[in-house]
C-alpha cells in the first residue's frame, strides 16, 4: 500500500468538501498530533484510527521491552539516552497493569459465557428433549 501524501491529499479533499485548504490543513495536523500523543503516551491500550485500523499494545511483549531498555541503560554512557530509556520504562510500567486488568476481564467474560451455555444446556436436559418425528409418536 502506498499512502497518499499530505500535500496531495489536503487540496483534493478541500475541493471535494468545498472548504479552504488552510482550515483542512489545520484540522488534519491537529488530528495527527492528537493520535501521535495518544499512541506515544500509551494512554489507551487500543486506538482505532478510521481508515487505518486498530493500534493495539502487545501486552505480552511489555516485560520484554522493559528488560531490553534496562539492559540498554546498563551499557549506555550518554545521559540523554539514559533519561529517554527511563522515560520509556515508566510508560511501559504505567501500561502493564492496564493490560493485565484487560486480560483478567477477557478471561472473566469467557468464563461467564461458558457458564451461561452450560446452564442453558443443563436447563434443556432437565426439561427433556422431545422429538417431533412421526416414528417416536407411534
Amino acid at each position: 500500500m502506498i499512502p497518499t501524501k499530505t500535500k496531495d491529499l489536503v487540496p483534493e479533499v478541500a475541493r471535494e468538501l468545498n472548504i479552504p485548504e488552510e482550515d483542512l490543513s489545520v484540522m488534519y495536523s491537529f488530528y495527527n498530533k492528537d493520535i501521535k500523543a495518544t499512541l506515544s503516551n500509551m494512554d489507551e491500550l487500543n486506538v482505532i484510527v478510521k481508515g487505518l485500523g486498530t493500534m493495539v499494545i502487545k501486552g505480552w511483549d511489555i516485560q520484554k521491552q522493559i528488560d531490553k531498555r534496562e539492559y540498554k541503560i546498563s551499557i549506555s554512557r550518554s545521559p540523554e539516552n539514559i533519561a529517554e530509556l527511563y522515560r520509556q520504562i515508566e510508560l511501559f510500567k504505567k501500561v502493564l497493569p492496564k493490560w493485565q486488568e484487560q486480560e483478567k476481564e477477557k478471561k472473566l467474560a469467557g468464563k461467564k459465557k461458558q457458564e451461561y451455555y452450560k446452564n442453558k444446556e443443563a436447563e434443556n436436559d432437565s426439561q427433556g428433549k422431545t422429538d417431533t418425528g412421526l416414528e417416536e409418536q407411534e
